[in-house]
């Protein structure tokens, strides 16, 4: 019994990142509440601004674990990668493990990203499996350039 990826395997029921069952509209509101620094479309605060932070935008891996603890796991796709309590994080590449934006990448390829000094977001819904297919880089490049 090899490994197998996890991928390959056959689920009874789809979701954007096989654990958060959502919607395009409910991961817009997300995007759009991460770009506003917390606050609802009321005006009123979701979250306070410092407790938000802490929760998606702090490297909870810090340098403990060496400059690249993910490679091993992750590849390529793995360098530069650390994570919030909340989400991925794919770190500046100067070496200062400053956020350049971060991500999350569900088993059926549906994705989403935030670029915090940009305040921009994307959101890609698919159902396709294995999940071996990682676009975020490449789409996180191209919108940094719209």
């Amino acid at each position: 019994a090899g490994e197998q990826n996890i991928g390959a395997q056959s689920f009874s029921w789809k979701s954007p990142t096989l654990g958060l069952l959502s919607t395009a509209q409910d991961l817009q509101k997300f995007l759009q509440l991460l770009s506003n620094d917390f606050t609802g479309p009321n005006g009123k605060p979701f979250l306070e601004k410092k407790l938000g932070d802490q929760f998606f935008f702090t490297d909870q891996l810090g340098g403990s674990f060496g400059p690249d603890p993910l490679v091993s796991s992750f590849g390529r796709h793995g360098e530069g990668l650390s994570f919030s309590l909340a989400s991925a994080m794919k770190l500046k590449d100067d070496g200062s493990r400053e956020i350049d934006y971060i991500f999350w990448w569900g088993l059926a390829n549906t994705l989403f990203w935030f670029i915090p000094d940009q305040k921009l977001a994307g959101i890609v819904l698919t159902q396709h499996e294995p999940a071996q297919y990682n676009l975020i880089e490449e789409l996180v490049s191209a919108s940094k350039n719209l």
